[in-house]
């Protein structure tokens, strides 16, 4: 009788088997979390250009001014994003980290003057240990494509 039974077994394995269910709860796919988190940053961008669209500013109202704008960082990303170090770059001047759109849903870097206008297409990329996802913006549709 030096063994163990096969109810003991089954048992040891059901329980190893709870543990792995709970614990993959917290190892991270970097692949599909950089997904979703491009995937929330299209969709804030196209939100903030159909906020702006039609939308008359006060510019002697400092909250309205920026109420067109969206900051490019983890802050407007899932909560999860929290946990990530992300890389952002974009491929035209340097990268900027504050996006606005006017009310005929024109994107700038920074705030809202014709120097800042954009006129070409640009990608903006979120990068996380050897994954990376892209955002293209193109500027006179507002149109934003993740690949």
């Amino acid at each position: 009788m030096r063994g163990f039974s096969l109810i003991e077994l089954i048992f040891v394995l059901i329980i190893i088997g709870i543990l792995s269910a709970v614990g993959a709860g917290y190892i991270y796919n970097s692949e599909n979390v950089v997904l979703s988190d491009a995937n929330i940053l299209k969709q804030k961008l196209l939100e903030k250009r159909s906020n702006a669209l039609g939308f008359i500013a006060d510019m002697d109202n400092e909250e309205e001014k920026n109420a067109v704008c969206l900051d490019i960082d983890k802050d407007n990303l899932s909560e999860d994003s929290d946990k990530i170090k992300y890389t952002f770059k974009s491929d035209i001047d340097s990268f900027y980290d504050t996006l606005c759109f006017d009310s005929f849903g024109r994107i700038y870097k920074g705030n809202v003057n014709i120097g800042n206008l954009i006129h070409n297409e640009f990608n903006i990329t979120l990068r996380y240990k050897n994954n990376e996802k892209n955002l293209t913006v193109y500027p006179v549709s507002g149109y934003v494509k993740v690949w």
